[in-house]
């Protein structure tokens, strides 16, 4: 379970324990908060170490009924043990194993170190589109949404400067293809620690004809057999022969003279794009509406930028 994106230790605890009966515990902080006044434990429950403790302690003692008593110290917690306010002891069906109630320290307990102030990120956001997909990125398996799906996304003081500098590598090397700037949109996630204010900018890939290329970049496409030399220079690259044309640096136009479709351009697309941030190719891809509402998932920060 848990090697599933976006599946933490309390979410994991809780379906094994409830869903299929496994003694395992579902640590939240209404739990937290139980076990803290039961036993009259001042750690500091917004530590990691503490809550691993307290799965360890859980783990060796989980009764049969695994489930039934997670859900018994989660409702335990929300709806008498509160988290601010005086918890009903007077009702509560532990009190008389509560170490804090008898020490006189309910409201003293649990600790928590006082909140640091949430820092805030900006971040320039790029939906590149092309033939009714979109260009996602796989985040790393580790840290702030480990694993799940997103649009490519930088920290960016300039966001604007980073679309110049992305929009130039793109032009530059990817060839046979134009990227239009169709809008802009901002937007903004919370999460617990960390503010995102974000600037998405959503670009549009449209794929050249030949007689469009020729209009633009001054040159004809490759023929069908590249049998045709051409003698002109393209940026001081010489094209007489096109199967060298990508030996040469000619990128992105013609390879042994066919024209490329979706499939090879997205390719060069991903790959550009994966260099520009610094990223592994095949943690990109192209994915249509359908596939990210199935297969891809992507996460309600960046809400603002679905369409």
């Amino acid at each position: 379970i848990r090697a599933l994106p976006g599946i933490g230790e309390y979410t994991a605890g809780a379906i094994a324990s409830i869903a299929f009966s496994l003694p395992y515990p579902a640590v939240d902080g209404n739990v937290l908060r139980v076990m803290s006044r039961l036993t009259l434990d001042d750690s500091d429950i917004s530590k990691t170490s503490t809550k691993k403790m307290w799965r360890e302690r859980l783990l060796k003692g989980m009764p049969r009924e695994a489930g039934d008593f997670n859900q018994a110290l989660m409702e335990l917690g929300a709806l008498i043990c509160f988290p601010n306010g005086r918890p009903k002891c007077d009702v509560c069906p532990v009190m008389q194993l509560c170490q804090a109630f008898h020490a006189g320290k309910e409201m003293e307990l649990p600790k928590k170190a006082d909140k640091k102030e949430r820092r805030v990120e900006h971040r320039a956001v790029f939906i590149l589109r092309f033939s009714k997909s979109e260009l996602l990125h796989r985040r790393p398996d580790n840290g702030l949404l480990a694993g799940l799906w997103e649009y490519p996304n930088l920290l960016t003081e300039k966001p604007e400067q980073e679309l110049r500098a992305l929009l130039e590598k793109l032009e530059r090397k990817v060839l046979g293809c134009t990227f239009h700037l169709s809008k802009k949109k901002k937007g903004k996630h919370i999460f617990s620690h960390v503010e995102w204010q974000m600037e998405g900018f959503f670009l549009e890939i449209l794929k050249l004809s030949k007689k469009e290329e020729q209009e633009i970049f001054g040159y004809e496409s490759c023929k069908e057999d590249c049998e045709e030399p051409r003698e002109e220079r393209f940026d001081g690259i010489c094209k007489e022969g096109c199967a060298e044309t990508r030996e040469k640096g000619f990128e992105g136009i013609c390879e042994e003279g066919c024209a490329e479709g979706f499939e090879e351009l997205s390719k060069e697309i991903c790959k550009e794009v994966a260099a520009f941030f610094s990223e592994k190719e095949e943690d990109f891809v192209f994915a249509s509406k359908k596939d990210e509402e199935s297969k891809y998932s992507i996460p309600s920060a960046f809400s603002s930028f679905k369409e």
